[in-house]
């Protein structure tokens, strides 16, 4: 594609949409949060209309999701872009001309402190293909010809200057190795068009007997080599944990490829076996077998003939207007930068304006984000981010279509609306130092979205009475002056109040009928403990397992059955 932007400063762009510092950002969900991964998906590869990208959908997710091995079964992962460009070495950061590639890598190894700096971690490709560190990839990708342009050591960081680490190689598609290898396939494929016009040939008139047989050898030679280079792509699938099974497209074709190469190898062959038939008048029971093989042959080749996202910074021009279609458009997009289902809030701020706009929207919303998550620490962290799973308001409004065990109050109480909405008069906006003076600096200090906090607050309203709408906030009081510091620190996260929030609600509406007051009340414990056992099962340490030392890194890492 051509655009633009720069290699660099696309780059830069995808770093401050991405990272912080130094430290190694995860995005986490847990197993029940399989939509959110799928979502991403959709949108790296959004040509929903082409099966091509629905099969290449699948096998990224199953590669990506098999990793959850490592860390307890949740996934922790993080979206990274090569960058390919046909510039020349030394010009390939100015270059306007590439292709895009997303990486996704994911956690395996850790220190004595739950770091992964230093260690290695799996990167899967846009084929799905599995590396088991960074340099396995550098050397083993599948990219286009060209320089490859990537975040230093496969991670978002940034220098002293504030701009990103990268990194620059040579694709192994642009290695001596790799063009001998092309240059032996074509080869191969010329070798065997050759040998092939004597042999169609002989089926219409006599070929003389050295012509034959060189034919034969060129004919053995090829197929054998068709064979070898088949076997080889499928160890190489095998190795990097594709499918190698006959049910997946792309590895038939390799199995086709072995068996044209095997059954060419037999129908080449029987040529010969028939002619020496001839001359030993054996010549019916040769033709049987030779009749049989070439048909195996003719079905085989047939066969296998047969079977033979970025515009969020790059397509809209600076001195572009952004239509509510393009809004609508990148609010789905940003999930792979927010690690967020609802994003229209942050998009619908930006009425109109430019790429430049967007970007700085985008990026000053995830760094306040991240600001909460790093909380001041100077150290070198892994920084989780647990996904925002919190919905749209329309779907949070009509909540009781889903559970019956909700109906719409007629009206919310006076009572119930100073007490759970603190809005000051255009309902926009919260009154902060009343809700502190009522929740605690705790509880406000921890909203990260204000406008999600607001949609929870007025749903609650809707469906519980004031009494049960303090109970339920008090409960999320609670559980953050008194249980979420510790979970905090053992995952080097920051849980927002909205999100302990919408955990509570959800789990009363969707394990009690009774939702009154008085029922959960007698319930605290009991709801308190399901919610810290919730995000303590967001620890990628798997106690019960057995710790593995690496033997390629300084960590260790964890094998969940």
């Amino acid at each position: 594609m051509s655009s633009v932007c720069t290699v660099k400063e696309l780059q830069q762009d995808f770093a401050l949409s991405s990272g912080l510092r130094s430290e190694i950002i995860w995005d986490i969900l847990s197993p029940d949060q399989a939509v959110i991964l799928k979502q991403k998906l959709i949108q790296l590869f959004p040509d929903v209309d082409n099966k091509k990208y629905d099969r290449l959908r699948e096998t990224v997710f199953a590669s990506v999701w098999q990793q959850r091995k490592y860390t307890n079964m949740n996934l922790f992962s993080a979206i990274i872009y090569v960058l390919v460009t046909n510039a020349v070495d030394s010009d390939a950061l100015v270059s306007t001309k590439y292709s895009i590639h997303p990486v996704l890598r994911t956690k395996k190894c850790m220190g004595n402190d739950n770091n992964s700096r230093n260690c290695c971690m799996i990167f899967i490709d846009e084929h799905g293909r599995v590396y088991q560190n960074w340099n396995h990839y550098l050397t083993q990708n599948m990219l286009p010809s060209g320089v490859m342009v990537a975040p230093a050591k496969g991670i978002y960081s940034f220098n002293n200057n504030d701009e990103v680490i990268l990194e620059k190689h040579y694709t192994p598609l642009s290695a001596t190795s790799s063009k001998l290898a092309r240059a032996a396939d074509v080869g191969a494929t010329l070798i065997g068009v050759a040998a092939g016009v004597p042999l169609v040939a002989s089926a219409a008139i006599t070929v003389a007997g050295p012509l034959l047989v060189a034919s034969t050898a060129a004919t053995i030679a090829t197929a054998a080599y068709s064979s070898l280079r088949s076997l080889m792509s499928l160890r190489d699938r095998s190795y990097h944990e594709q499918s190698i099974a006959v049910t997946d497209r792309d590895a038939r074709k390799e199995w086709l490829g072995v068996a044209v190469g095997a059954v060419g190898i037999g129908a080449t062959c029987s040529t010969q076996v028939l002619r020496l038939a001839s001359v030993k008048k054996n010549v019916n029971v040769a033709k049987t077998i030779v009749n049989g093989i070439n048909m195996t042959s003719v079905v085989v080749s047939g066969t296998g003939a047969v079977c033979g996202v970025f515009d969020i910074f790059t397509k809209i021009n600076d001195n572009e207007e952004i239509t509510s279609l393009d809004l609508l458009n990148l609010s789905s997009s940003l999930l792979i930068f927010t690690h967020s289902v609802n994003n229209f809030k942050l998009v619908s701020k930006i009425s109109t304006g430019t790429r430049s706009t967007i970007r700085r929207s985008i990026t000053k919303q995830l760094r306040r984000n991240y600001q909460h998550i790093s909380n001041g620490r100077n150290t070198r962290l892994d920084i989780l981010r647990i996904a925002n799973e919190i919905p749209e308001r329309a779907i949070l409004l009509n909540l009781h279509e889903l559970f019956p065990n909700l109906s719409l109050r007629s009206a919310i109480s006076t009572a119930g609306a100073m007490l759970l909405h603190r809005l000051n008069a255009d309902a926009k906006e919260l009154n902060l130092l009343l809700m502190a003076e009522e929740f605690g600096n705790n509880f406000v200090q921890h909203i990260h979205s204000f406008l999600s906090f607001v949609d929870i607050l007025n749903a609650i309203g809707q469906y519980f009475c004031a009494r049960t709408c303090q109970f339920l906030m008090n409960l999320a009081k609670t559980f953050i002056d008194e249980l979420s510091n510790n979970i905090q620190i053992i995952l080097n996260t920051v849980i927002s109040t909205e999100h302990i929030l919408y955990k509570i609600v959800i789990h009363c509406i969707t394990n009690f009928r009774n939702i009154s007051y008085e029922f959960l009340e007698k319930r605290t414990a009991e709801i308190l403990n399901y919610i810290e056992n919730y995000f303590r099962s967001y620890n990628p340490v798997h106690f019960n397992g057995a710790r593995l030392k690496c033997k390629q890194c300084t960590g260790h890492y964890y094998i969940t059955k």
